[in-house]
């Protein structure tokens, strides 16, 4: 067995001191030895320690942190965040229970002007929500954190007392600091309370506090809110004499004075006081002057301000400005901003493409609950123009994700009227928001109003939305349905394909066999198998196909698309069957055949290949008569009786009885019978009618007569077919019959013990042109003939007829028909002649049949040797990766999982992920728990393979077998193994332990794909994927992925794939965008141009990532680290060093040193 896996093409890297030295006394003379003669044992000492220490250097940041300095870098950038943004920061305290004083003090502070698409009174609802729940917490808050929510409640405009704002500050021994009366002090300015103001002022002077630049820009504004402008003017004198300059500040507050009484004339004149005092005005304030104008009404004076010289930041300010004045309702005003901001021009294909804009705009119209007139109004004017030629899908979008269903059908009309086309998940959420509330009767509305739109409500839309929400029976719901104005097709194939979901294969087809409808192939395969596979009902799954096939018999393609997709729904639930199949499958088979279906070869061969040892006579014979293309598709009860199109048996026969009952003729009626009967093997019916006709003196045709033949041979009466044989050659010695006829006549008589009259049989076929149909029948026939003299053991007259076969090239070899050369040996366990017989199915016809069989017998028998010759002649025929890995299955089923794994190390092997999947799924489906848990150790550790479908399928079969402590122990296991189970895993794991009432021992997702993110450990760092944007909480809608997302999803096919080139190109992208890539991602990149031989490129990504203070996964780093230190790259390796820590630039000059003395 060893010489096997050593035989193997790759060589194993070895490393580590354990493998090149013996521990001997210790003595300074035996490390001198191993240093100075084999310096690669320390080199990788001091490898593998770098490699693990780097995972200690790195520390984890605070996850609330992170997210409070991403939306400060926001707000510095645009001067605005969102509050979702907020949202998910106080969900992130609530959640962790805990927040620093600078934190909340961060978190108050962004309550106020920072979210502008908000109305104040949102703002102050939300500050005063995180406010108690900081207070709940505990979270140790001072004076700071009290002036910042005054800022914030002087920002958002609201009014409280004072006073009892003082009182409080009081009672909780906190003493207030200058700051606090400077904002008390605006805040009764604001609200044009002068005396209050005054008040406060008073308690500054007794506190001795100074008065600075705030607070007289605070006097203005409360005189100006009082309408006396000449005592706001009036300030500017007071602040000269308290030696205080008039700051750019002070003249805003004085400009929006002005602007609150329309004095456009005062508005010039301080303008040019300010510009004769070089004092240079800011975005922002010329933008709140025109703020202010809009506010009170003064919209006539605002293109005159929308001249002023602009300064970088202008976009972001505008914007800001724009969202606060579709607060007030001044969108026109709004629009002209919108119409200052320049556009973007990006240089397309055929020229400049200028970009859509406004986009924030109209959402905020939306947001803001503005009139739909108005928004619609808006929309088609940026439309026409060229803005935005999206505008009313932007509105549409944010209409439904807020959740204004009227403004949503009214866009919907609008765009409808445009002649745009409306879309089926438009109408998602709003099915999905009265899904939540149960409200059937909303449900029933929005289908209406889908329908006076044209909009054709598909199943999809039912299934998802609808139905589970309608509580009643299959036909109540139909009828709702019905009500609501949607066909009864549509509303039955929504009903029937929820009931396969919840696997209630009986009533489905119960409701199928009522109402003729239209069956969608894709949901029908996805589910109907797995239905069938769950209940095992073989009369419903006969049912059900036969009303698909009904249901496709009156298309364009008629019989062949019916064939082609009935066959792949029967192939799909066969597979769908645990355990042994063959008993099931023959049922299945027979049913199809007596309902008169028929499938395609290619579905045919497929049952074949997945039946494998299980393929009896039986199967064989009865997928030749349903590839026949003889069948009949037999009527169902709805079906149109009075057709005479296409008669059945029992339409010829109910035929027969009537002309007979008449005294009318009925030869021809018992001539189509004969063949019919013939055709469905019904041998007494067919000899009944035969002698009927045969009283009359009726003359056969040779064709009816070959039919009869083939039927006596189906049913071993030889001496009947040997007679009717004998009449078609007096009636004419040129006529021969076909090849499937007389291997059918050579099997029967095989099974009579006749072998030598079958030889002679087979010499009368010749080679023929075969069609798809004819060639499976006759492989079919040929391979039950073969079968049965395998089963005999008679390898001479097995042996005569194969050459027979291929001699007269009947029908061409495959696997299937070399398999029983390779079986009768086994049978007679003569394993060096089936292991012969297999090498000249290699050498001769590429084939390799029985090989799972016969490799299992070899390692059963430790017969290395055989074993490795039969993995040499697989190679050559599938390539060497896939026969590895069909030996590693090979060992795992024998319980050799040692050698499993040791072929799965070997250097270079790579990763087959779908025949890992499907490996897996077999075992579930069989009932293999062994050789799950074997193929689970044998894997261990191994980090290029994907270990969750073996995971996922052993904890599915532990639960389907009720085994509960193992089912908890495999939980268990992946923390040990330092694995991180997906959100399924730990679903299907509460489930099990919810029903035998154990107690959950970790937090269960509560979607598994949106499930909290698990604490980070190495390996679950690096699994971790690095989203580029916060998603929002609520579900979105027409909304793609964004680009961003796109490539970091582009990026791992591209590792999949081993394409480094394209991973490159992606990686260059995200970095130019700001994005990085995660340690996995990185890692693989890293393997992946090791692989190829670009070291260079590599060890440039890791420097990259240790100047982050990040690295590698510790297999890749000490491969990499290998390769560079084998070309003596000293310098480069010595560069890592510039961004590592103490302990490991030591162990990079103990590197160094032993790369300079090798």
């Amino acid at each position: 067995m060893s010489s096997l896996l050593r035989s193997c093409k790759f060589v194993r890297f070895l490393a580590g001191i354990t493998r090149n030295i013996s521990y001997g006394n210790g003595k300074q003379d035996n490390f001198d030895w191993a240093v100075h003669h084999n310096p690669n044992v320390y080199r990788g000492l001091a490898i593998r320690a770098l490699a693990t220490q780097q995972v200690i250097s790195i520390r984890q940041e605070n996850t609330l942190d992170k997210s409070l300095r991403k939306i400060d870098q926001e707000a510095r950038r645009a001067g605005r965040i969102s509050k979702r943004e907020l949202d998910e920061i106080l969900d992130e305290i609530k959640q962790s229970r805990s927040a620093t004083s600078s934190q909340s003090l961060m978190v108050i502070r962004f309550c106020g002007s920072m979210v502008p698409e908000e109305h104040p009174e949102v703002r102050t609802k939300l500050v005063q929500n995180i406010w108690n729940t900081l207070e709940s917490l505990g979270v140790p808050m001072d004076i700071s954190h009290y002036n910042a929510l005054l800022r914030v409640y002087w920002e958002n405009g609201h009014q409280f007392s004072p006073t009892e704002f003082l009182k409080q500050l009081e009672k909780k021994g906190i003493e207030p600091n200058r700051v606090t009366y400077q904002r008390l002090v605006a805040q009764h300015c604001q609200q044009g309370e002068m005396d209050g103001a005054a008040r406060i002022l008073q308690i500054m002077r007794e506190k001795q506090m100074p008065i600075n630049e705030t607070v007289f820009n605070a006097l203005i504004t409360g005189h100006s809110q009082n309408g006396d402008m000449e005592s706001a003017r009036g300030i500017l004198a007071l602040m000269k004499q308290a030696g205080l300059e008039a700051t750019a500040d002070t003249f805003t507050a004085l400009l929006c004075g002005h602007a609150k009484q329309g004095d456009i004339e005062a508005i010039r004149a301080v303008m040019a006081d300010a510009e004769s005092q070089n004092i240079e005005f800011m975005n922002k304030d010329i933008l709140e002057v025109v703020f202010s104008l809009a506010q009170a009404g003064h919209q006539e004076h605002v293109d005159e301000m929308l001249g002023f010289k602009k300064s970088a930041g202008f976009v972001q300010d505008c914007i800001n400005t724009i969202l606060r004045l579709v607060n007030i309702g001044q969108e026109d005003v709004g629009r002209k901003l919108l119409n200052v901001i320049p556009l973007h021009v990006r240089q397309g294909p055929e020229g400049p493409e200028t970009l859509p804009s406004g986009t924030f705009f109209v959402r905020q119209l939306v947001k803001a609950g503005r009139p739909t007139e108005k928004i619609i109004s808006i929309c088609e004017e940026m439309q026409k123009s060229g803005a935005n030629p999206r505008a009313l899908y932007v509105a549409l979008e944010t209409s439904l994700n807020e959740g204004n269903d009227s403004v949503s059908f009214e866009l919907m009309q609008k765009l409808k009227e445009a002649g745009e086309p409306l879309r089926q998940h438009y109408f998602w959420p709003l099915f999905l928001r009265r899904q939540k509330d149960n409200n059937v009767k909303g449900l029933c509305e929005v289908l209406v109003a889908m329908q006076k739109l044209e909009v054709p409500i598909r199943g999809d839309t039912l299934r998802e939305y609808v139905l589970n929400s309608i509580k009643a029976d299959s036909l109540g719901k139909i009828n709702l349905l019905r009500s609501c104005g949607v066909s009864v097709g549509t509303a039955a194939v929504s009903v029937i394909i929820n009931l396969l979901e919840e696997g209630n294969l009986e009533e489905a087809a119960n409701l199928a066999g009522q109402v003729k409808a239209q069956y969608p192939f894709e949901n029908m395969k996805r589910f109907l198998g797995r239905a069938f596979g769950q209940s095992k009902n073989t009369e419903s799954l006969i049912k059900m196909l036969q009303c698909i096939a009904a249901s496709k018999k009156d298309s364009e393609d008629g019989d062949s698309r019916s064939n082609g997709l009935i066959g792949e729904l029967l192939v799909d639930s066969i597979n769908n069957l645990q355990g042994s199949k063959g008993e099931t499958t023959l049922k299945v088979l027979k049913g199809l055949v007596d309902c008169g279906l028929s499938i395609n070869v290619a579905s045919a061969e497929k049952l074949q290949e997945m039946l494998g040892s299980e393929l009896t006579a039986e199967i064989s014979e009865a997928l030749g008569q349903l590839t026949s293309g003889n069948l009949e598709l037999q009527p169902l009860q709805l079906s149109d009786l009075n057709s005479t199109a296409k008669l059945s048996i029992s339409s010829l026969e109910q035929m027969y009885e009537t002309l007979s009952a008449r005294n009318q003729p009925t030869k021809i009626i018992r001539k189509n019978l004969l063949i019919r009967y013939c055709r469905s093997g019904n041998l007494e019916k067919a000899e009944n009618i035969k002698k009927s006709l045969d009283a009359e003196n009726f003359v056969h045709s040779v064709g009816c007569l070959a039919l009869m033949i083939e039927l006596y041979a189906n049913h071993g009466n030889i001496e009947e077919a040997l007679s009717l044989k004998k009449i078609i050659a007096e009636r004419d010695p040129d006529i021969k019959l076909d090849n499937l006829k007389l291997i059918r006549l050579a099997t029967a008589q095989i099974k009579a013990g006749r072998p030598e009259d079958a030889l002679a049989t087979l010499k009368d076929t010749c080679e023929t042109e075969l069609d798809s149909q004819t060639a499976f029948k006759l492989r079919g026939a040929c391979w039950e003939m073969l079968n049965l003299l395998a089963e005999q053991k008679d390898e001479q007259n097995l042996n005569a007829a194969l050459d027979c076969i291929i001699s007269n090239k009947i029908v061409p070899i495959n696997n299937v028909l070399l398999g029983p050369l390779v079986k009768i040996k086994l049978l007679q366990d003569d394993i060096p002649g089936a292991l012969e017989q297999f090498q000249w199915c290699c050498e001769q016809h590429r084939a390799t049949p029985w090989k799972s069989e016969l490799t299992r017998r070899l390692i059963d028998n430790e017969d290395a040797a055989s074993l490795q010759k039969l993995t040499d002649l697989s190679t050559q025929v599938h390539g060497e990766v896939n026969s590895l890995y069909d030996l590693v299955f090979a060992f795992v089923e024998c319980g050799r999982i040692r050698q499993a794994r040791r072929i799965l190390e070997t250097p270079g092997l790579r990763a087959r992920t779908f025949r890992m999947e499907t490996a897996c799924e077999r075992y579930c489906e069989s009932g293999k728990s062994s050789s799950l848990e074997g193929l689970l150790e044998a894997t261990k550790e191994l980090h290029h393979v994907d270990r969750s479908n073996i995971f996922l399928n052993l904890l599915k079969l532990y639960c389907k077998n009720d085994e509960t402590d193992k089912a908890l122990n495999l939980w268990t296991q992946a923390q040990e193994e330092n694995y991180m189970p997906p959100d399924e895993f730990l679903v299907i794991l509460s489930e099990q332990l919810k029903k035998h009432n154990i107690e959950i021992p970790f937090v269960v997702p509560e979607r598994v794909e949106h499930a909290p993110p698990p604490p980070k450990t190495e390996k679950a760092e690096a699994d971790r994927p690095a989203p580029p944007t916060r998603q929002p909480k609520k579900e979105r809608v027409l909304v793609s992925v964004s680009k961003a997302e796109s490539d970091f999803m582009e990026l791992r096919q591209a590792l999949r794939r081993n394409d480094v080139d394209n991973a490159l190109e992606i990686k260059k992208r995200l970095n130019a965008n700001g994005l990085t890539i995660n340690v996995r991602d990185a890692s693989y990149l890293i393997e992946n141009l090791i692989n190829t031989d670009r070291v260079g490129e590599a060890f440039k990504i890791a420097k990259e990532m240790a100047e982050s203070n990040v690295f590698p996964l510790s297999r890749v780093f000490r491969y990499l680290l290998n390769k560079v230190a084998a070309t003596g790259d000293i310098d480069g390796i010595a560069e890592l060093g510039y961004a590592m820590d103490d302990v490991l630039k030591q162990l990079l000059i103990v590197l160094q040193t032993l790369i300079f003395l090798m």
